[in-house]
Formats: C-alpha cells, structure tokens, sequence
C-alpha cells in the first residue's frame, strides 16, 4: 500500500502542476482574443492540446494505481492523519485550479463567440449581394416603399 500511496501522490503533483499550466495558457488565451493576437491564439491551442494528452496519461496512470477509487475516497480510507492532511491539500488545490480553469475556459467560449459574431456582422456588411433598400440611383426601392409606416396603413 505504501507503493501506491507513493505513486499516486506522484500522480497527483503532475496532475497539479499540470493544471496550474494550463490556467496559465487559458490566461493567455483570453489576453489573445481581447488583443486579437490569432498568431498568438493558435500556439495556445496547441499548447492546450498538448496538455490535454499529457492529462489523459496522467489519469490512465492513476487508474492503473487505485482502479476507480477518487481521491475523496483514497482520504477517507488512509489511515495515517499526515497523509491524510496531504492528500485534502491535495485535493483542496486540485479543486481551485479546475474552478478557475472552467470560469477561464467559459470566458474564453463566450469571447470566441464574441469575435465570431463580429465577424459574421462585418462579412455581411461588405457582402455585395446583401440587399439594400436603395436603388443605385439613392431611391427606395419600391418594395420597401409599400411598409405599413410609408404607405399610412400602419
């Protein structure tokens, strides 16, 4: 048991670390859609990427170390108070991290969105087969003449 103790609190430092990185390149993603910095914005997604498959060898090696035990479970059933102590600090540090890494990742979302809107917005504005109301000439056309509000019917 003491192996595994030792293994997995390896693990969980990796893991940690892990997502302390990976706050960090959401951090500098959202710095990159604020600034509009799309060099930038497409080494953030390999790096994110990147971190992804090392967080999924993380996971699969602590699989093979407690099986489908979660780390709540492994403190409840440590006996020892220090490792116990470790391990909710642990667990308590994990838990921030992925907290902040969801709000970040949201941000991110709703700013993609954001960017992508306006741009939908702007190629429509320069798109020469949107429609106008006007003729080439600067008249209305008569198909925006017959509106309830011009034709008094409204």
């Amino acid at each position: 048991m003491q192996m595994k103790e030792a293994s997995l609190l390896k693990v969980l430092s990796k893991q940690k670390a892990l997502l302390a990185q990976l706050v960090r390149v959401l951090k500098k993603e959202r710095d990159c859609l604020i600034t509009r910095d799309s060099e930038s914005l497409l080494d953030c997604g390999r790096e994110k990427e990147g971190l992804k498959k090392k967080m999924e060898a993380l996971e699969e090696e602590r699989l093979t170390i407690v099986g489908n035990l979660t780390l709540r479970r492994c403190i409840e059933q440590t006996r020892d108070s220090q490792k116990r102590e470790k391990w909710l600090s642990y667990e308590k540090d994990l838990k921030v991290l992925i907290r902040e890494g969801r709000a970040l990742n949201n941000a991110n979302d709703l700013l993609y969105r954001q960017q992508e809107a306006l741009l939908r917005m702007m190629a429509d504005f320069f798109d020469p087969k949107r429609s106008s109301p006007y003729s080439a000439d600067g008249e209305l056309k008569r198909r925006s003449r017959q509106g309830k509000l011009i034709n008094g019917t409204g």
